[in-house]
């Protein structure tokens, strides 16, 4: 039972890691003019691929994946996020005067457009969660079969040959790439189930080495090409992976009591970032209204102010009946 706690636990944490990350993605694009800025700016780049990887990992976590749980989950989702949508629509219409359809906003996330633009992501999960059934009786009937195809998308990936698609359809689209994160994620599970890699202090120390190596390979890249590309330009290399990997295996390794001092925070976060997702990009761009957001010390003050806000109206909206079903 304790194993257990401690392993919900750190996904938990590389849940928390993956929301800061979106969140710092987007706004330490205002303060790209300091170095701090710009490796905050970049080495968030873990944040959705590690989401889909996490939710694979959850996926693969359950005993049984039924058609009707798929469902159930795709319906949750999308009710959630249309809540929000409404939620968005109303304050923006009480607050500024400014008229939204809340059905508009809810379809235009699915290419990334409205004031919910990040809601691709969820529907990119839904299409995933729709066919997390059988890719569970796949995995569960011939893992290895399921590893080799993992190892052939990762290959392909690290070769650039879906760079077509990445470059020229929006990311909502981006299928190939989130599809091989979840597969992997669903992989990782299977593996660490492996006894001598589950309490092997060596495997902390090897994530440890392959992070740092990785992630400096990483830096090089990003420091060579400057601001030519963007973040997610370096989804699926091989350097890529490796660091994403390695961060989620020591992630995955940490271990806490019940009792420690750290627990209930780390729950009372973990517990609030679907809210924090869905609202830090419409708060963002309030407080960037007010105080444009370019220095870094601005940058810092609406990202520690975004976290704050969104936990308060989170443990707010539980508390009211008619607004509890979309946290």
């Amino acid at each position: 039972m304790e194993e257990r706690t401690d392993r919900t636990i750190s996904l938990d944490i590389f849940r928390i890691l993956c929301c800061f990350g979106v969140l710092s993605y987007h706004s330490m694009s205002g303060a790209l003019s300091a170095k701090l800025g710009m490796a905050l700016y970049y080495g968030a780049a873990y944040c959705i691929p590690g989401f889909f990887m996490l939710s694979g990992f959850l996926v693969a976590q359950k005993k049984v994946i039924t058609v009707e749980y798929a469902e159930n989950k795709i319906k949750t989702t999308l009710q959630k996020f249309f809540g929000w949508c409404a939620f968005w629509t109303c304050f923006f219409f009480f607050f500024r005067g400014t008229i939204y359809n809340p059905f508009h906003e809810f379809f235009s996330a699915m290419q990334s457009g409205g004031i919910m633009p990040v809601g691709w992501f969820l529907f990119t999960y839904c299409f995933l969660i729709f066919f997390s059934p059988y890719l569970k009786k796949w995995i569960e009937k011939s893992f290895l079969s399921f590893a080799v195809c993992v190892c052939i998308l990762l290959f392909l990936l690290a070769l650039r040959k879906f760079d077509f698609l990445t470059n020229s359809i929006t990311q909502s689209r981006w299928l190939h790439l989130y599809l091989t994160y979840f597969m992997l994620g669903m992989a990782l599970k299977k593996i660490s189930a492996f006894k001598f890699l589950g309490t092997k202090k060596y495997i902390v120390a090897l994530s440890a080495i392959f992070f740092l190596l990785s992630g400096l390979y990483y830096a090089h890249k990003v420091i060579l090409t400057g601001r030519a590309r963007m973040p997610h330009q370096y989804y699926g290399s091989w350097y890529y992976t490796i660091w994403l990997v390695s961060l989620f295996m020591l992630v995955f390794h940490i271990k806490l009591s019940s009792e420690h001092i750290l627990t209930k925070p780390i729950k009372l976060i973990s517990r609030n970032t679907f809210s924090i997702y869905m609202a830090h990009l419409p708060i963002l761009r309030l407080i960037s209204e007010k105080m444009p957001v370019s220095g870094m010390k601005r940058t810092t003050l609406a990202w520690g102010g975004v976290i704050i806000l969104c936990i308060i109206l989170s443990e707010l909206f539980r508390r009211l009946p008619l607004l509890r079903k979309i946290v």
